[in-house]
C-alpha cells in the first residue's frame, strides 16, 4: 500500500485487526469470499477482492470523519457479514472495529439521493486520502457513472432499489439521524 501519511497507531491496529479477522463463520464449509462468489455469480478471485474492499471500506466507515457509502459489490459483501448477526454484532464489532457499526438503507428521495452521492464521493477522496491509492474502477465505480450490483441475477435477499441505498454510521460519528439508524438490510 502507497501512502504519503502513514497511519496513526490506533489506525494500525484497526486495519492489522481487519486484517487478520476471518469473516466466515468458524463452523463454515465456504470462505468468506467463496460464498460471496457462490451467491453473486462472481468469480472466486473477484470475489476475494471484494472481501478485501470490504475490509477496506469498514476502515473507512470508522476513520474517514464522515458518513461513508459502500459500492454496490462491498455493500453485498456487508450484507453477507450482517446475515451472521450474532458474530457480527456480539463478537466483531466490539473485538474488531471497536464499536457497533449500523448499516442503514436509503429513505429515498431526491435529496437523500444527492445526499448519498455526495456522501459516495466523500468515501471515494478519503479511500485515496487513507489509502494512498485510488479505489478499484471495478469495485468502486467512479462518481456519477452507474453503480448496479455487479451480480449474474438479482440479490437472493433482496430487491435491487435505486443505488445508493446504503450508509455506515458509528455511534456518535457522522452520518444518518438517530432515528434512522440499526441493523437494517
Amino acid at each position: 500500500m502507497l501512502r504519503s501519511v502513514p497511519f496513526s497507531p490506533a489506525q494500525q491496529a484497526l486495519w492489522e485487526r481487519l486484517r487478520q479477522c476471518s469473516l466466515a463463520h468458524p463452523a463454515a464449509t465456504l470462505r468468506f469470499h467463496e460464498k460471496l462468489a457462490r451467491d453473486n455469480g462472481w468469480s472466486p478471485r473477484f470475489a476475494a477482492r471484494v472481501e478485501g474492499e470490504y475490509r477496506r471500506f469498514l476502515f473507512l466507515a470508522l476513520e474517514a470523519g464522515h458518513g461513508v457509502c459502500p459500492a454496490p459489490a462491498v455493500d453485498q459483501a456487508w450484507h453477507q457479514h450482517l446475515l451472521d448477526t450474532r458474530r457480527y454484532w456480539e463478537q466483531f464489532c466490539p473485538e474488531v472495529l471497536g464499536s457497533p457499526l449500523h448499516h442503514s438503507p436509503s429513505q429515498g428521495g431526491a435529496a437523500e439521493r444527492q445526499r448519498l452521492e455526495a456522501w459516495y464521493r466523500q468515501t471515494l477522496a478519503s479511500y485515496e486520502r487513507l489509502f494512498g491509492e485510488a479505489p478499484p474502477a471495478d469495485v468502486w465505480p467512479r462518481a456519477g457513472q452507474p453503480r448496479r450490483p455487479a451480480v449474474a441475477g438479482p440479490c437472493r435477499r433482496c430487491p435491487w432499489p435505486p443505488w445508493p441505498w446504503a450508509v455506515a454510521r458509528s455511534p456518535g460519528g457522522p452520518g444518518p439521524s438517530p432515528s434512522s439508524r440499526g441493523p437494517s438490510s
